[in-house]
């Protein structure tokens, strides 16, 4: 477990080891999450690190597709 704590300027330091373990570097960007008093760290990711990760992907059976008549019908 590693510790750190909150400078007077708000400032969090994360402890190098994690960062190597993380791969995480200077100018990270990340999301916070309070839930109670655990506040949770996640490394948002470079929009240019994810391009081409769903290349081939079938987008045809998506899950907010219109539902045509043809296709439900409730029985009496």
């Amino acid at each position: 477990m590693h510790k750190t704590s909150l400078s007077s300027d708000y400032q969090v330091a994360i402890p190098e080891k994690l960062c190597h373990q993380l791969a995480l570097g200077a100018g990270q960007n990340f999301t916070l999450i309070a839930k109670g008093n655990i506040l949770i760290l996640v490394p948002t990711p470079d929009l240019a690190a994810m391009r081409g990760m769903m290349k081939g992907a079938n987008g045809g059976n998506y899950r907010d597709r219109r539902i045509m008549s043809h296709e439900w019908t409730i029985d009496n």
